[in-house]
């Protein structure tokens, strides 16, 4: 059980940093454009 929800943190953070990244490639994107 708590390997499964470590594994779900994990999950959770990644979605944050990709969600993070994605924001700071759009803003750059912006900027160019």
């Amino acid at each position: 059980m708590k390997a499964r929800a470590a594994r779900g943190l994990d999950l959770v953070a990644m979605r944050g940093q990709l969600a993070a990244r994605k924001e700071e490639l759009m803003e750059e994107l912006g900027a160019m454009a």
